[in-house]
């Protein structure tokens, strides 16, 4: 067997909790017709003066990130690549209560932001959004 496709059925074994935890393409927003629909269209909004979360349900069956870090937020590629990845950890773990398309947006104060406070602020702006869309969905 070639090693992969070893892999493969190595994955197809796991626990299929284990296989939700990843981080697929079908959960990223990748076309800009996907960014300048949630841009145009969001219904609600969360973040403080590091960030902001713009939010649009969408009607697949994932929730779905974009990532907006740009070289004027950050200008430092390894520091860029840092929040992004503490970002997408976040939006793994966090579960919606409706599939939603969701865009990070960096602001120049996120530099200021050490690792652990952005995503425990992350987690709580989640849930911020979240509630808030449950209220709006009903």
């Amino acid at each position: 067997m070639s090693p992969r496709l070893d892999s493969c059925v190595a994955l197809s074994s796991q626990p299929l909790d284990l296989l939700n935890n990843r981080f697929s393409c079908q959960q990223r927003l990748l076309k800009p017709a996907q960014f300048k629909a949630v841009f145009d269209r969001n219904i609600t909004r969360a973040g403080n003066a590091a960030f902001l979360l713009l939010a649009l349900p969408n009607n697949g069956h994932y929730s779905r990130l974009g990532l907006v870090v740009g070289k004027k937020a950050l200008k430092s590629a390894v520091a860029r690549n840092a929040v992004k990845r503490i970002v997408r950890e976040q939006f793994r773990h966090h579960r919606f209560s409706c599939p939603i398309d969701l865009i990070f947006l960096a602001k120049s104060g996120i530099n200021a932001v050490e690792a652990a406070l952005l995503a425990g602020e992350l987690g709580r702006q989640f849930a911020r959004l979240d509630k808030r869309l449950v209220e709006l969905m009903k």
